[in-house]
């Protein structure tokens, strides 16, 4: 009604304001001043060497740097691998991986010995090589056992890792992780075998089938020839140059892309494996729902064939039905940082952008 009214004053019910508390000025001792004081006391109390302690980082501190790369020793290098691309040797790979497997010499050698062993492009593991290693190594001691005790020179006990040839080496560099069961090779088609179609079509026909019964909406069965998942690695030469891609998939005639990022380009020549780095790709494949859940790998658009052509990459390396009109331009879609446009993308594997192929294998990577 227009009146107020005075509401009683309470002071003394009112809580205290807090006293303010004095916190250090950028002037007075830090965290690590004050924590290595206290360690310093505490050792030399101990007797022991002080230990430097250093404060909490705060969330905003920087992340410490990546380690090095992984340095690779240069016995493991072929003198074939230019400096620049040391990280990519073939050679070196096989070694690591051999030592990752723990194989000795001579289970190295048997590897070597039965891989490629048809291939008239690569060089082959010498028997006479790993029998001088085993005189050497594991040999007959007959002589020492005559010699005194403090003497005898000390028997090594296995005669040491090593890449024994160009087929042993790519052979080790291929996908398979167990000692074993390692995969077998299988040639399937070579331009030196007689063939009478020289050509991508040729080649792929030579690609595995198995035989399926497919019974139609009317009850009627008939056979048809279904092309199996074969891995395969072709082996190409062209103007003195030995180079070639592993594909993780069948080479098929329908012009559908396919293959995941364990596909890979490579130089014997330069002794350099080229990875998929995937900054540009072919169209993604189409896969049934359930054969993308099955899958193990992402699938990329690495590969493509047809009888018109194969192709490793969007321009990677080209090779045309007749395999006359090739060529290859790296770091499309497998490579190592190259520009594209730099000449030695186009030249690294062939010597030439555009190349005939002289001669050509390919061969199937069969899981034991």
């Amino acid at each position: 009604d227009g009146k107020t009214m005075d509401l009683p004053r309470k002071m003394d019910s009112l809580p205290t304001p807090p006293v303010p508390i004095n916190l250090p000025s950028p002037s007075q001792p830090d965290m690590n001043s004050i924590l290595q004081t206290a360690a310093q006391q505490l050792q030399e109390q101990m007797h022991q060497k002080p230990v430097r302690l250093q404060a909490p980082k705060s969330p905003d501190a920087q992340a410490p740097a990546a380690p090095p790369a992984r340095k690779i020793e240069k016995s493991d290098l072929s003198e074939k691998t230019p400096s620049h691309l040391a990280q990519y040797s073939i050679t070196a790979e096989a070694m690591r991986r051999m030592r990752q497997m723990k194989l000795d010499g001579k289970e190295a050698f048997n590897f070597a010995n039965d891989a490629f062993s048809e291939s008239k492009l690569l060089t082959k593991p010498s028997i006479a090589e790993l029998r001088k290693l085993e005189a050497e190594y594991d040999g007959d001691s007959s002589d020492e056992d005559t010699k005194p005790i403090r003497s005898r020179k000390k028997k090594k006990s296995s005669i040491p890792i090593q890449v024994f040839s160009e087929s042993h080496a790519l052979y080790m560099i291929l996908p398979f992780v167990s000692r074993r069961n390692p995969p077998t090779t299988k040639l399937l088609f070579s331009s030196w075998g007689g063939s009478k179609l020289r050509s991508v079509k040729g080649m792929i026909n030579k690609m595995p089938f198995e035989e399926v019964d497919v019974e139609d909406e009317d009850g009627n069965i008939t056979t048809e020839k279904l092309m199996e998942k074969t891995p395969t690695l072709m082996i190409i030469k062209s103007n003195g140059k030995v180079f070639g891609g592993y594909a993780t998939d069948s080479w098929r005639h329908d012009g559908s892309t396919f293959g995941d990022a364990r596909c890979f380009l490579y130089s014997i020549s330069l002794d350099i494996k080229i990875p998929f780095h995937g900054k540009e790709t072919l169209p993604a494949p189409t896969l049934p729902a359930l054969e993308r859940e099955l899958s193990s790998q992402a699938s990329f658009g690495v590969l493509r064939s047809s009888d018109d052509g194969l192709q490793f990459g969007v321009k990677d390396l080209v090779l045309s039905a007749d395999m006359n009109r090739c060529s290859s331009q790296l770091e499309h879609s497998f490579g190592f940082g190259l520009p594209p446009t730099d000449q030695q993308s186009k030249t690294l594997l062939a010597g030439s952008e555009f190349f005939k192929v002289d001669e050509i294998e390919l061969w199937a990577i069969v899981d034991k």
